[in-house]
């Protein structure tokens, strides 16, 4: 059921604000289609985790529910990888065996619930959820793409995009305390993993957000920073600007 309940986090685009609206799509919408297709919910979560845990109980606690209805409705389906492997491994098995319709139908019902309450979640308790945090240090996309198709029509693409690079790379560094406060850099799927030695002088989330950062994780000395897909991408530019190119 946690592929339902991750649509429902489309709440947040409805309840952004007029102008981080294209924002929070650019943000959420990618990250939801991820955690419904191939069930990696990390990127989705931590964006409102940490901003507001009021709704990560509710969330869980009525995935839980819907969780429990469907198994007292003799639904025995598996889809914990997303609708993918709902399709691979549910739909040869038969109804039968699986009553998945039923699992379908349940869904629908959670993400319609999961929606309209988490939209009124929000908006009653103005929780800083995606494109409703205070100040301006959310990526304005339409105005980065303005920026990019002006300098493109200008004839300085090359430049331009080799310069964004370098400005995102020295962000990230600063954030992180500095070229010799990191030890190593890797990443996974959606997060660049960053070892540092200090990690009392790593700024916050905010600080990472103009960069195209969703969200920030700090175990001990270990950081992650969630860029989603383009997370590779981001390695490469910070390896180059720390010049630890292989």
């Amino acid at each position: 059921m946690r592929i339902t309940c991750q649509l429902s986090d489309l709440a947040f685009i409805a309840t952004a604000k007029k102008e981080k609206k294209a924002a929070t799509k650019a943000q959420v919408i990618p990250a939801t289609l991820t955690a419904s297709l191939v069930g990696v919910t990390e990127p989705l979560e931590f964006t409102f985790l940490f901003a507001a845990p009021m709704l990560w109980v509710i969330y869980s606690v009525m995935d839980g529910l819907f969780q429990m209805i469907v198994y007292l409705l003799n639904v025995r389906v598996c889809a914990t990888n997303g609708i993918i492997d709902f399709l691979v491994l549910n739909l040869p098995a038969g109804i039968g065996r699986t009553h998945w319709p039923m699992y379908v139908v349940a869904g629908l019902i959670e993400i319609v619930v999961m929606y309209f309450l988490f939209r009124f979640l929000i908006v009653k308790f103005n929780l800083k959820t995606p494109g409703r945090e205070d100040g301006e240090d959310v990526i304005d996309l339409a105005a980065n793409a303005a920026a990019v198709k002006s300098q493109i029509r200008s004839g300085n693409k090359a430049e331009a995009k080799k310069e964004a690079d370098a400005e995102t790379a020295a962000r990230i560094i600063e954030g992180l305390g500095g070229p010799d406060n990191i030890e190593n850099i890797g990443n996974c799927m959606t997060r660049l993993r960053v070892e540092v030695k200090d990690a009392s002088v790593v700024k916050d989330k905010e600080w990472f957000a103009p960069t195209g950062a969703a969200g920030l994780v700090v175990k001990g000395n270990n950081i992650q920073i969630i860029y989603g897909p383009v997370v590779s991408k981001k390695r490469s530019i910070v390896e180059k600007a720390l010049g630890r190119e292989e």
